[in-house]
């Protein structure tokens, strides 16, 4: 495609290996994998070699790809300081040992999933927690709690899908986390609701997204400084296209 040749394309557990020769009158070119879903595939590196007959060879190691794993692996170029386009798209599928040339169709952001409680669950809170906010994308996670009071106790948070436990954060007594007068705001590109001044507790989470399944239910659970149980919530994800 555009000149651009897949020569080679190897992949176990550990690593897995992209082999391309592209014309080396592509003026700065970034290359990068993801799965089909979107979501992108980390990348260990890259090694070119210039040809004498005006071809550059680049091998590229990213992640490894579990045995079990169906997805397609969809690389891309883009020329970054020529034509500013992506150049090239392959569609690497290694459970059927074929691939395909692509498209800009095939490029797709990873998926982003969200939970809000609704301005009315704020509003009536008289007392205990409740998940406010559970926003995920594959480069962050943000968990908002909120209880009936202005109380600022040690919680030990978990997310658990089933019976596995994607994460888990240890919050503070006091001002480590917690934000007295926050405005509740239903998602990130919505305005803040004028007379909802509430305390609340804002995690980051750094591995809930690896192994998430976002169309499936997940669990919230808090427990305080005593080991006891102040919340155990499931929430259902609204899934989005990042």
């Amino acid at each position: 495609m555009n000149g651009i040749r897949l020569l080679s394309a190897t992949s176990n557990p550990a690593v897995m290996y992209l082999c391309v020769e592209y014309p080396e009158t592509y003026n700065n070119p970034i290359c990068g994998a993801s799965f089909d879903d979107g979501i992108y595939i980390g990348d260990f590196g890259a090694e070119t070699l210039l040809s004498e007959n005006g071809t550059a060879r680049r091998m590229e190691a990213y992640a490894g790809l579990s045995e079990s794993e169906t997805r397609s692996v969809v690389w891309r170029l883009f020329d970054k300081n020529g034509s500013q386009e992506t150049e090239a798209v392959f569609v690497i599928d290694f459970a059927s040992g074929t691939v395909r040339l692509g498209s800009e169709e095939d490029l797709k952001e990873p998926p982003v999933g969200d939970y809000a409680c609704g301005v009315e669950a704020i509003q009536n809170l008289q007392d205990g927690y409740i998940v406010e906010i559970y926003h995920t994308e594959q480069s962050r996670t943000w968990l908002y709690l909120t209880n009936g009071s202005e109380k600022r106790e040690e919680l030990w948070v978990e997310v658990w899908q089933d019976e596995t436990l994607l994460d888990s954060q240890n919050i503070r007594r006091g001002y480590n986390g917690w934000s007295d007068n926050f405005l509740y705001q239903e998602y990130p590109d919505f305005d803040r609701v004028p007379g909802t001044e509430h305390t609340v507790c804002t995690i980051t989470l750094r591995n809930s997204y690896v192994g998430l399944d976002l169309n499936r239910p997940l669990t919230v659970r808090a427990y305080n400084a005593d080991g006891e149980l102040v919340l155990d919530q499931e929430i259902t994800l609204e899934i989005s296209q990042g």
